[in-house]
């Protein structure tokens, strides 16, 4: 044989074990990746919840529910049976549910001048201690803007 021959033939079976040692990798990946959902089934039982859906979420699984849609047959004829004479309903006439207006919540730079105003005037901790009145928030970001108008109510 040639030295070119040998040496093609160490590089081909060096891609092979190579090849080789990625398609485990894969198949350990898709088995570590089932165990894992698995146990998060199982803990969602001790949880009470309840899971069927077994199959990774990837975008294959869209197109395979795709192709596995059944095909609809025609449905047999029925023969038609007499019509009933049904006497006419009285309209019900039914109230519209009335439409709560929600009160525009305060934005979060409007809130934070008046902070500001209120830290000059009465101090950080003053501003700590309604903090923690509003619900144990440590700083303003941790306010949710529902909390807004209660929090401008506090402070003014």
């Amino acid at each position: 044989m040639d030295l070119k021959k040998v040496d093609e033939l160490i590089r081909m079976r060096n891609n092979c074990g190579a090849a080789t040692d990625v398609l485990i990798i894969e198949l350990l990946s898709t088995i570590a990746n089932g165990v894992t959902r698995l146990v998060q089934i199982e803990e969602g039982k001790l949880h009470g919840q309840m899971e069927l859906d077994l199959r990774p979420n990837t975008e294959s699984r869209k197109v395979e529910e795709k192709v596995e849609e059944p095909v609809k047959k025609p449905a047999p004829k029925k023969k038609v049976a007499p019509k009933k004479v049904e006497e006419p309903k009285q309209e019900v006439i039914k109230e519209e549910p009335k439409v709560e207006t929600q009160e525009e919540l305060p934005t979060r730079d409007e809130v934070m001048s008046k902070l500001v105003d209120f830290i000059q005037n009465n101090g950080e901790e003053a501003l700590a201690n309604i903090f923690k009145e509003l619900g144990g928030y440590t700083n303003f970001p941790a306010v949710p803007q529902e909390k807004y108008p209660e929090l401008l109510n506090k402070i003014a």
